[in-house]
């Protein structure tokens, strides 16, 4: 590793505020587009929609980090606001913001609802998800997002929730509803970006980590890695998109620079790749190639989402390979 590992601070306000005016205008132009009519300009409304909320989703993760406006409550407002871009309003900021840094913290991917343990008992979902996938449609995704929508009712210390959940299902719902008789070529539009959208911020997640899931969410247990730097570092890995070219990282706001995101989690993201940069050489980083991962997520699409392999050993070496299997439904979106 690096000797050098200092940054120096810059003000966030303007590659936020270029990030986030890109995000609105995207999504208010991808629906503009979808509403225009002509399938070539419907097809162009889909990819600016799609990536509109991937910038936001992204925004999400920064703002829960503070690293948008210098105090809490802006960042969770900001946050919240997007969190209705990116139809996950089902949660709160603050839910989010509790269940992600409680990943950083505990070193584990520390969730209320293990899918993993579910399927595990119910072989015929896992059937119906692997066809699904297989063609690109991400069920487990969705599933995962409606389990958004189930969690309050199924856990007494979501009970608070309800009313948030019913008020977000009734408005999302009436709007959905009015749009596929309205316009159902423009709701079947809408689908296919959320596809888009779920699939880019899973395949950016899917080779980050080969942590375990821990059900201590809601009862506040740490894990036995709590604070652990040493097994975070050898079990994170990065995926830029591009290590010779800035400018294609932007693309998911330098997300694949995912070990310096590790190392200083509240630092913004157009300062990862600097600090990447001075953290590793080129031959020790622990980042894979694009072309591996591609590989990777097309090969096991369908297996990916319920296995029982071991990885841990040398998952990197895996991926580089194109032989790894790697994660699923592990969104910071999904706080439960």
């Amino acid at each position: 590793m690096a000797v050098s590992s200092r940054v120096v601070q810059s003000s966030p306000w303007l590659p936020n505020l270029l990030a986030t005016t890109y995000a609105v205008i995207g999504y208010v132009s991808g629906w503009v587009l979808l509403l225009s009519g002509g399938w070539l300009i419907q097809a162009l409304g889909v990819l600016i929609l799609a990536h509109s909320m991937v910038i936001s989703a992204y925004l999400i993760h920064e703002a829960v980090h503070n690293c948008v406006f210098e105090n809490l409550k802006s960042n969770l407002k900001f946050a919240g606001a997007l969190n209705w871009l990116t139809g996950t309003a089902y949660n709160s900021a603050l839910d989010i913001r509790e269940k992600h840094l409680r990943h950083h913290f505990d070193v584990a991917d520390v969730v209320a609802f293990d899918p993993y343990r579910y399927m595990s008992t119910h072989p015929g979902w896992v059937r119906v998800l692997r066809f699904f996938e297989w063609f690109y449609i991400p069920l487990a995704e969705i599933w995962m997002h409606g389990m958004m929508i189930a969690v309050p009712f199924l856990y007494s210390e979501k009970r608070s929730a309800r009313w948030r959940v019913f008020l977000t299902v009734i408005i999302r719902g009436v709007f959905f509803l009015g749009l596929l008789v309205w316009r159902p070529d423009a709701a079947v539009g809408y689908m296919m970006a959320y596809c888009i959208f779920l699939q880019i911020l899973r395949f950016m997640d899917a080779f980050q980590h080969d942590y375990s899931a821990i059900e201590t969410l809601y009862t506040k247990a740490a894990s036995g890695l709590k604070g652990n730097r040493k097994y975070e570092e050898a079990h994170t890995f990065s995926n830029p998109i591009s290590t010779r070219r800035s400018w294609p990282n932007w693309l998911v706001l330098n997300f694949g620079f995912h070990n310096a995101h590790h190392a200083k989690p509240f630092l913004g993201w157009y300062q990862l790749g600097e600090f990447h940069s001075q953290r590793y050489t080129d031959t020790e980083a622990p980042v894979s190639a694009l072309r591996s991962q591609v590989r990777c997520f097309h090969r096991n699409r369908s297996r990916r989402v319920y296995y029982e392999d071991d990885e841990s050993d040398d998952f990197l070496e895996r991926i580089r390979q194109g032989r790894a299997l790697g994660g699923n439904s592990a969104s910071f979106l999904t706080a439960f």
